[in-house]
Order: C-alpha cells, then sequence, then structure tokens
C-alpha cells in the first residue's frame, strides 16, 4: 500500500511540472517576440526553476525556503509580462521558513491559476495578491484575484490539471493536517490553504 501510494503521487507530480514549464516557456515567447532586453535576465530565472524541478523535486521534501524562492521567481517573470496599469500584482511573505520542510512544487498550481485567472479582468481592474505566512509549525498561504467569465472560470477550474492534483497530493501527503478553501468572492477568486508542515 505504501508504494501504491508513492507511485500515484509521483504521477501527480509528473503531471504538475511540464505544466509548469508551460507556462514559463510563452512568458519567455511573449518576451522574444517584443525583442525585450529582459529576456536574458528571464531565462536565467528559468534556469534556476529548471535545476530546481530536476534536481529538488526528486525529494520527498525540501526546504520551505526554496519553495518560496521559485515563487519568487515565478511571479518576476509575470512582471515582465503584464502591464503595470493593467494588472497589480502584489507578493506579500512574513516570517522566517529556515526551519520548515515542504513536499516539492506543492503551491506552485495555485499561483498559476491565480496568473491565469487574474489576468482575466478588466483593464485597470486586474489584480493577483498572493500571501504567505509562515508559522513556527507550518504556513498559511492565500491567493486572490480578479475574475473574468464565471462560466469559464468554473470551466476551467473543472479540468484544471494542476489545482486537481495538489487537491490529490495534500490528501496523500498531509491528511488530516491541512484545509483548502477554494471559490469565489464577489468579483473575487479566493484560494485559504491552511498547511501544517511540523509535528
Amino acid at each position: 500500500e505504501r508504494k501504491t501510494t508513492s507511485d500515484q503521487h509521483k504521477s501527480l507530480q509528473s503531471q504538475i511540472n511540464p505544466h509548469f514549464l508551460l507556462n514559463i516557456l510563452q512568458t519567455i515567447y511573449a518576451l522574444s517576440l517584443e525583442k525585450s532586453d529582459k529576456s536574458p535576465e528571464v531565462i536565467l530565472q528559468l534556469s534556476e526553476i529548471l535545476k530546481y524541478t530536476l534536481y529538488e523535486t526528486e525529494q520527498p521534501r525540501i526546504g520551505l525556503d526554496k519553495e518560496i524562492q521559485q515563487i519568487q521567481n515565478y511571479v518576476e517573470m509575470y512582471r515582465y509580462r503584464v502591464d503595470p496599469e493593467r494588472t497589480v500584482i502584489k507578493l506579500i511573505i512574513e516570517g522566517d521558513p529556515e526551519e520548515l520542510l515542504i513536499a516539492p512544487m506543492l503551491l506552485i498550481p495555485f499561483i498559476e491559476n491565480t496568473f491565469k485567472h487574474g489576468l482575466q479582468g478588466e483593464a485597470g481592474n486586474s489584480f493577483i495578491r498572493i500571501e504567505i505566512k509562515i508559522l513556527s509549525k507550518g504556513l498559511e498561504f492565500s491567493t486572490r484575484n480578479s475574475t473574468g467569465a464565471a462560466n469559464q472560470l468554473q470551466a476551467d477550474e473543472r479540468k484544471g490539471i494542476g489545482i486537481e492534483n495538489t487537491k490529490q497530493r495534500l490528501e496523500l501527503l498531509y491528511p488530516g493536517r491541512h484545509t483548502l478553501k477554494t471559490g469565489k468572492e464577489g468579483n473575487e477568486y479566493v484560494v485559504n490553504l491552511k498547511l501544517e508542515l511540523k509535528d
């Protein structure tokens, strides 16, 4: 049974990584079309993310600081692509991650999802807000973004590989040690995750 759970976890994780990299490559492609002078910097960030996905994600747990660094890289890459007058992006991190470990690539799919839908809002009213509050034994993680058409949002969520797999990974890896709430609040889409990382 233990082997089955491990194999299931690896299968779920292997589906998330290519999805994550595809979005990054699309960002670099957009910058190259614009002949942006930011392209070399973004390619360097991509190399850091590739190293992370190739070498760190084979481990069952990695330092929370490493996961947060990849979130920061991902957000910065999107800043290059997004018009700041159209979309406001905020990333807030509180607390010290040094003593905590987390399953790799666990939070990234939520970040991808909030960018995917947050960029569909009306010009000037589009926003993305990501907060990570690090506690002594775990974390509180939330994303909040403006939404496009509600029906499209719900359809995308039903077929979204990354989010569904992350929910399954949470159940496999942190049973009874997390609470996850997702859904619409008015014209916003919200994710709230409380995760216990240390006994």
